[in-house]
């Protein structure tokens, strides 16, 4: 078992994942995180097929529903207490148009160090 943990968060839409997806082999097998678990959270839409194709570098995968994320505190809340329990030391949102709920989210998980694009925050 690895002892550093890595959350990789990509939560939109399904076309951004299979273009990003190339990614996850490339970050798995980099110098800097082979030696970490990864966990992976990313929309439901994407959810099964990263199951399938991303099995191999990838530990653990959330899925994560927008719509419940803003609607539902109790999903919200169970969700980072879920995440928080994993205690990460690194987290990577490699998105470049950032939006907000997605931020409030990074923030509420805690983790050493966070890394994300500046982007053209859509929303924020």
């Amino acid at each position: 078992m690895k002892n550093k943990k890595l959350l990789l968060i990509k939560v939109d839409a399904i076309g951004d994942y299979i273009l990003f997806r190339n990614f996850i082999k490339v970050l798995a097998t980099s110098e800097k995180y082979k030696s970490y678990d990864i966990d992976f959270i990313c929309n439901i839409s994407c959810y099964e097929l990263s199951m399938q194709l991303d099995k191999n570098f990838i530990s653990n995968f959330y899925s994560f529903d927008t719509t419940n994320f803003i609607a539902d505190e109790w999903y919200k809340y169970s969700l980072i207490q879920k995440l928080n329990f994993n205690a990460y030391n690194c987290i990577i949102h490699p998105t470049f148009s950032r939006n907000s709920f997605v931020d409030k989210l990074i923030s509420k998980i805690n983790a050493k160090e966070k890394i994300g694009s500046i982007g053209d925050l859509q929303d924020l």
